[in-house]
């Protein structure tokens, strides 16, 4: 069985399933979900219900803070304000 995707490629079935599995965001989830069975264990269902929607992060914060520091790693603010400064000072 093959699949068609967008631009007209044909993909076996089995090697989308295998690239599907490998992918960091199954990765996480699957990190996720036995983390949050231990946790259920240990300390019951409403402190694991928090916990599980702590790991939704529904406002986002955890991926704008990654990608913040992504941010901060390729553009260190020295370099930034380095280069406004030659700007105004050759304008």
């Amino acid at each position: 069985m093959k699949i068609i995707v967008n631009d007209g490629d044909e993909i076996k079935l089995r090697d989308a399933l295998g690239n599907f599995i490998k992918s960091p965001a199954v990765q996480e989830f699957s990190k996720n979900v036995k983390s949050l069975f231990n946790h259920g264990i240990e300390h019951g269902f409403w402190s694991t219900f928090q916990q599980l929607v702590e790991s939704l992060d529904p406002l986002g914060e955890k991926n704008a803070l990654r990608v913040s520091n992504s941010a901060k790693k390729l553009f260190p603010i020295s370099t930034i304000l380095g280069f406004f400064y030659t700007n105004r000072f050759w304008d």
